[in-house]
């Protein structure tokens, strides 16, 4: 799975390469906050009553258009992932977090012309490191987190002049950390602001 995304950042590379200049491009920047959602804890291999927990979402995008309508949109963002666990060493709620380098690559709709857009697609993502590093805190020592996830989001993009807010779910297919009947998928749910830097 490494090497597909791997080549979904080097796709989304060159097609920015391809339209810079054309008029029919633009890209920025876009940063913000997701909440990430747990497995319950009779399905979750991150054991001891794990819960949503938020995180900072923040990159660069880049958008071709296609007509005055849609458009193509690559993005690559930094993404802190993971849940709440109950530590039973210190007896207290604690963290374990998941930094991924995503790939997504949307497709966006103007609904309202130069106000509403609705967009949709895949994304590809790379697993950075994890932390507590001793799983035996909050998985089973075995358990093996998988370097790379794949997906599916979808939202909504409101514009007012270069600057945009957006509400986007994003669910992940891979089982990043499976374990006999248990194991995690990435579900999250972005509140993200953008700004556009050239057009």
């Amino acid at each position: 799975m490494a090497k597909t995304v791997t080549l979904l950042i080097l796709i989304a590379m060159t097609g920015m390469a391809a339209a810079a200049g054309t008029g029919r491009s633009a890209g920025g920047v876009k940063a913000g906050l997701l909440l990430s959602f747990a497995e319950n804890d009779e399905k979750s291999s991150i054991y001891n009553m794990p819960t949503a927990k938020f995180g900072p979402k923040a990159g660069i995008f880049y958008r071709l258009a296609l007509s005055s309508v849609i458009s193509i949109q690559p993005e690559l963002q930094f993404a802190l992932k993971g849940t709440h666990y109950y530590s039973v060493s210190i007896r207290n709620t604690r963290s374990v977090h998941f930094y991924y380098l995503e790939v997504p690559i949307m497709l966006n709709a103007m609904v309202i012309h130069k106000v509403l857009e609705i967009f949709a697609g895949p994304y590809g993502a790379i697993l950075l490191g994890y932390n507590p590093s001793d799983k035996s805190d909050w998985t089973w020592e075995e358990n093996e987190l998988k370097d790379d996830d794949y997906g599916v989001c979808l939202g909504i993009r409101f514009w007012r002049r270069d600057f945009s807010l957006e509400l986007q779910f994003a669910r992940g297919f891979t089982d990043v950390l499976p374990s006999f009947d248990r194991g995690h998928h990435n579900m999250t749910i972005a509140l993200q602001f953008g700004y556009r830097l050239f057009r």
